[in-house]
């Protein structure tokens, strides 16, 4: 990136990757990337994500036809998520101005809530129940 010019990085990477003790798949893929850009000395800024909210959409179908929800986590277990909108506009945002953010590193996130929460959610929204079913 030096040898070709580039002024500022922008990482976006996942909230994980400043885990020590089982960071995930997602994050031992990205904590050599911020280990590298740190070490390069280039005006940098990273943004840390979790899970996208749009994620949800992809349970459309079984909402509408099962009235659940299908996921490998614990229902009750704590999340946050944030929405890719939201991590755009941060992004632009660091990007419109990079000298005044070179050097953070950023977490966006939603409140916390479980997936049994979200189902909640949508057995309000829709006027039926809707469960988290974990498998």
């Amino acid at each position: 990136a030096r040898r070709a010019g580039v002024g500022f990085v922008l990482v976006v990477s996942v909230m994980t990757a400043g885990q020590v003790e089982s960071p995930g798949i997602f994050a031992r893929q990205l904590q050599p990337v911020e280990q590298s850009l740190q070490a390069s000395g280039l005006p940098a800024c990273v943004v840390r994500l979790p899970l996208f909210m749009d994620n949800l959409f992809g349970s459309q179908g079984t909402i509408k036809g099962q009235r659940a929800i299908y996921g490998p986590a614990d229902g009750y277990a704590w999340m946050t998520t944030v929405a890719v909108v939201d991590a755009a506009e941060a992004a632009a945002a660091i990007l419109e101005q990079p000298g005044r953010h070179a050097g953070y590193l950023y977490r966006l996130f939603s409140d916390r809530y479980t997936h049994a929460q979200a189902a909640d959610a949508f057995s309000r929204a829709l006027g039926e129940e809707v469960s988290y079913r974990r498998v």
